[in-house]
């Protein structure tokens, strides 16, 4: 029997990029769940085996935001929503750090403020918050029957 190389095995490759698109929408997601699960742990000084994991989930689904690799111009559009709400953010507490922070004008706008500020772990933490917010509500935008362009459907 003679090879036959398209025969018998083919890789669908437009199928595997976009189930690897599909995985990237999901896995952002999931990791803003894990962030907004993060923030009170790190709040409580929960100190236990999967606090690492958990941050590297965060820090990985972070990390491939910040990269171009081989995602679709939706996800870009998604990460681009997320990274303007944590650049707000990040100005904002730039902001905020730049004030005295020992004002009473200071302690009645930010309740807990000096913790915040003292704390970049949680700051991190509130910024990745940010960005995972920003990239849900825009996913969420437009999957909503009165949402945003169709792009997504």
């Amino acid at each position: 029997m003679p090879y036959e190389p398209s025969g018998g095995y083919r890789i669908d490759h437009d199928r595997n990029q976009r189930e690897h698109r599909e995985r990237l929408y999901w896995l952002t997601l999931a990791s803003g769940v894990i962030n907004a699960v993060m923030v009170p742990l790190h709040l409580a000084e929960l100190e236990t085996a999967f606090v690492g994991p958990l941050i590297g989930g965060v820090i990985g689904s972070l990390l491939v935001a910040g990269m171009k690799g081989s995602t679709d111009g939706y996800f870009r559009s998604l990460v681009d929503t997320g990274l303007s709400w944590m650049a707000f953010g990040l100005g904002l507490a730039m902001l905020l750090l730049w004030i005295d922070s020992n004002t009473s004008l200071m302690d009645r706008l930010v309740p807990g403020f000096d913790r915040l500020a003292g704390n970049s772990l949680l700051l991190a933490l509130v910024l990745g918050l940010l960005f995972h917010a920003g990239y849900a509500f825009a996913y969420m935008r437009d999957r909503l029957p009165f949402g945003g362009d169709d792009v997504a459907q």
